[in-house]
């Protein structure tokens, strides 16, 4: 699982095609999460911080499949959505300062966690204005 994780940094989309593959078979099928799956979330949060990762707006995305998922363990279920809660000062960043795409990925996955983190308030009016200003640029 970790090579799996690394290669998404890959600058061959084919290497990174393949790793996504893998990846929705090993922590996400078919609506499914797995104990494994909110032990890989802060390595998928982590590849969000870096400058030259590809794609973050398909980690945005299956960090949002993740906290939607409806079955698995009722340990696994609630391990997964807190991990992907707990990456939500990234995904404010993203919104702030990321690229478009990025932006309307980090905007959508604040939404379903409902999350006021943004300047550190608990205010969801303030989640709907970053995610207006963002959408607006």
């Amino acid at each position: 699982m970790p090579n799996q994780l690394r290669a998404l940094r890959s600058n061959k989309a084919e290497v990174r095609r393949k790793e996504w593959f893998d990846l929705h078979g090993n922590l996400w099928h078919q609506n499914t999460v797995y104990d494994a799956t909110s032990h890989a979330v802060p390595f998928l949060v982590e590849l969000l911080n870096f400058e030259d990762t590809p794609d973050k707006a398909a980690i945005l995305v299956y960090l949002a499949e993740l906290f939607l998922a409806s079955t698995g363990s009722d340990n696994s279920l609630e391990q997964t959505r807190g991990a992907v809660r707990h990456g939500a000062a990234v995904y404010v960043q993203l919104l702030r300062e990321g690229p478009r795409g990025e932006q309307i990925g980090a905007a959508y996955l604040l939404g379903l966690l409902q999350t006021g983190f943004i300047d550190g308030h608990q205010d969801e009016l303030a989640v709907i204005e970053e995610v207006a200003k963002a959408v607006r640029r």
